[in-house]
């Protein structure tokens, strides 16, 4: 299996910035091939407890209004994050949720929290094409034709541009084993993922997850690990010509094509206390009806713990 073999290779040493490249080859060799059994395509997003539960109700609700039928798996970690009432709503838009401590059990993790739980949850879902969005994420149209791309057919994946590049003088390159490049980093709160053609790249952005206490001292969570395991694994992938638009607590992303498909609320999360509104942002009104039906149907028994706040 692979931990056994990367046992031998010393994967028990400490990474640093002199062994990680190192460490990342040893575990290259010894990921197994793509396994076969996922199928067809899916939307992921993690959340838990009040505050991105609540975020996640409205992802699920307008993805679904505006008519997209692809089946969703809202993640989350433990029974802190666990809200049955929440769960039993979610349920009856077709969502399953699913526990990644209990995945954990077949498929261990060293390190799982907040953002490693990403990488962890497009790799162990039941999706050969996942796409993921952020709990506090929505597309503002049905998101399913990004799977038609020719641009993704051809490449496997997509990722959306962060506002900012990595320095050529950056210990990043050092440390990912990677040639500087001159791009835009990667933000990372929708990603579109083939898991067939990406396994190996996938794979390995999970690994720079699970030694999240090392690698994220070097990046910024785990939006710029995913663009470092395809370039180590030589793999491209696609990316809007079109940066990031930024309005009032919104990061907005653009398809392929340079339409705006989603509206990443990161800077002040949905929430049932009120919410300031945002000039320019799509499907606003519908957005405050769904936190409305929220607050009537769910009463939450308190405030569980969530590992990081600035997803």
């Amino acid at each position: 299996m692979e931990r056994n073999t990367l046992e031998r290779h010393g994967d028990e040493l400490p990474l640093c910035r002199e062994n990680a490249a190192a460490r990342a080859d040893a575990y290259l060799r010894a990921i197994e091939p793509y396994p076969g059994h996922f199928h067809g395509r899916g939307l992921v997003t993690c959340a838990g407890g009040v505050r991105y539960n609540t975020c996640a109700w409205v992802l699920i609700k307008i993805t679904r209004a505006l008519g997209c039928t692809l089946p969703i798996q809202v993640w989350h970690l433990g029974p802190e994050e666990r809200d049955e009432r929440w769960i039993a709503l979610a349920e009856e838009l077709g969502v399953q949720c699913v526990d990644a401590a209990a995945v954990c059990g077949e498929h261990p993790h060293r390190g799982l929290s907040g953002w490693p739980l990403k990488p962890y949850a497009i790799l162990h879902s039941p999706f050969r094409e996942v796409l993921f969005l952020d709990a506090d994420n929505m597309p503002v149209a049905d998101p399913t034709y990004l799977f038609d791309a020719p641009r993704y057919r051809r490449q496997g994946a997509i990722f959306w541009p962060d506002d900012r590049k990595t320095a050529r003088q950056s210990q990043r390159w050092e440390v990912f084993g990677v040639d500087y490049r001159d791009e835009m980093e990667v933000e990372s709160g929708q990603m579109l993922v083939n898991k067939r053609a990406c396994w190996r790249a996938l794979k390995l952005c999970n690994w720079y997850n699970e030694h999240a206490d090392f690698f994220y001292r070097v990046v910024y969570g785990d939006k710029d690990t995913f663009r470092f395991a395809w370039h180590r694994c030589g793999r491209r992938y696609a990316m809007p010509r079109r940066g990031l638009a930024r309005i009032p607590y919104t990061l907005c992303q653009h398809d392929l094509e340079g339409r705006r498909v989603f509206q990443h609320r990161c800077l002040e999360k949905w929430s049932l206390q009120g919410n300031r509104p945002s000039s320019g942002f799509q499907h606003e009104r519908k957005c405050l009806q769904y936190l409305d039906e929220l607050r009537r149907r769910w009463k939450p028994g308190g405030e569980a713990k969530r590992k990081t706040d600035d997803e």
